[in-house]
């Protein structure tokens, strides 16, 4: 049986096969989605930093999708941002965990101070959109 779904939804079908001496069968359900699409969160992250100080704490961005165990990457738009996902794939159905976590982190040394915009761009293959999360870094000039 081969073919290519025409329409979304729950098809539930059976498979017999059988030889001279025996039979089986077993019951399948096909569930047709739509696309992925990949969610992240928060919508936005901030990070703040004084001239001179260590570098802002990472901060985390939770990756979800309507699709479980999808791979995704992360791109960083600034040379300053980066972000490293935990495992880089959605949860697998029935898992405890609703997201997969990526740490944020930024290199805000050498940079003058004034706000700073950039984007984590998460992709997946196949999938219906692009999430873009924006990210401002404020650096601040040191105390005198």
């Amino acid at each position: 049986m081969t073919g290519v779904p025409r329409e979304l939804g729950i098809f539930r079908f059976r498979v017999r096969a059988e030889t001279a001496c025996a039979a089986a069968e077993q019951d399948y359900v096909l569930q047709v989605d739509g696309r992925p699409i990949l969610r992240g969160a928060p919508e936005s992250i901030m990070f703040d930093y004084r001239v001179g100080d260590p570098a802002p704490e990472s901060q985390s961005l939770l990756v979800s999708s309507t699709w479980p165990e999808l791979p995704y990457s992360v791109t960083a738009t600034a040379p300053w941002l980066r972000g490293q996902p935990e495992e880089g794939v959605t949860p697998r159905s029935g898992s405890a965990l609703t997201a997969d976590r990526v740490a944020i982190r930024v290199t805000p040394k050498g940079l003058a101070p004034g706000v700073y915009e950039a984007r984590l761009v998460l992709m997946a293959a196949h999938s219906a959109n692009l999430a873009s999360i924006p990210v401002k870094l404020r650096v601040i000039a040191a105390d005198r």
